[in-house]
């Protein structure tokens, strides 16, 4: 952290913020949580919510949703709630990915809201005596409460403090803001290396389990490691070369190695697996 000031990390990077929404096709029924009190001889014992609809369209955009908040924070550093850090290396990279995303997600909204009223009618019959008309959205509605965008925005220097205060409060506006930038900073990149020593410490643990009956090396364990020795160059912000450095020895320990090979070959599978214990050994000292 030391090698850079604050300007010139601000420099490398920017302020990413992802939205994303979508209708639970849930809703909480006072009523009836009201006759299962009086029916158990209970009292607020729980809370009734109806499934409103049950569709494969539905389900489908939750999971492209899910997948998008997963890669969000794969390719960002943590920063404040609802907002991370995108660093300018990666800029490109993350806003190509994203309108794939989002040329995924807005044609399955577009083909839930093409379905609804059918699947209304659907509902009508499963649900019987518990659907309510009131309970459903209209169109109009309904297509405001799906959403996928991110918005940028960059990271405020000290220098922006242009305010009417004295040279001397403005100066300790600014360097109090310094040191919280640092602070966060040094948070991220902790969060960095935790990152790291997570997804190397479960390679471990599937290196030492495997061979046993129905225990495997899982390919997208594999794959796991190998897009984060891509990402991390672009995600060390900070320039902190001793993450570097174990980024590329735990490059040169992966090389050729995949999931098939690793559950196959014993004698290489015990190897790796002491290589990357060595590593995660050193890792300790920075997590």
């Amino acid at each position: 952290m030391s090698k850079y000031n604050v300007s010139q990390l601000i420099e490398k990077a920017m302020f990413v913020s992802l939205t994303i929404s979508q209708w639970s096709a849930r809703k909480y029924d006072k009523k009836i949580s009201k006759e299962i009190d009086r029916l158990y001889n209970a009292e607020e014992a729980g809370r009734f919510n109806k499934r409103l609809l049950d569709c494969s369209e539905l389900k489908n955009i939750y999971n492209i949703a899910q997948r998008i908040r997963t890669w969000h924070y794969q390719n960002t550093l943590l920063w404040l709630e609802g907002q991370n850090i995108l660093p300018s290396a990666n800029y490109f990279d993350y806003m190509k990915q994203f309108r794939d995303f989002k040329n995924e997600f807005d044609p399955a909204v577009k083909k839930f809201i093409n379905r609804y009223q059918a699947m209304k009618k659907e509902a009508k019959k499963y649900l019987n005596g518990l659907y309510r008309e009131d309970d459903y959205p209209g169109i109009h509605s309904l297509k405001s409460k799906f959403k996928c965008d991110v918005t940028i925005s960059p990271m405020p220097s000290s220098d922006d403090f242009r305010i009417s205060l004295s040279k001397s409060e403005i100066k300790k506006l600014s360097e109090d803001y310094e040191n919280k930038i640092k602070h966060r900073l040094s948070i991220s990149a902790k969060e960095l290396w935790k990152r790291v020593y997570d997804v190397t410490k479960n390679l471990l643990n599937q290196l030492e389990g495997a061979g046993g009956k129905g225990k495997y090396i899982r390919p997208g364990l594999i794959t796991n490691i190998q897009e984060l020795i891509v990402l991390l160059p672009k995600l060390n912000i900070t320039g902190d070369q001793n993450l570097e450095n174990m980024r590329r020895e735990l490059e040169a320990k992966m090389v050729g190695k995949d999931a098939p090979t690793l559950n196959e070959n014993e004698g290489l599978r015990k190897s790796t697996a002491k290589d990357v214990n060595d590593i995660l050994k050193r890792m300790k000292g920075y997590v």
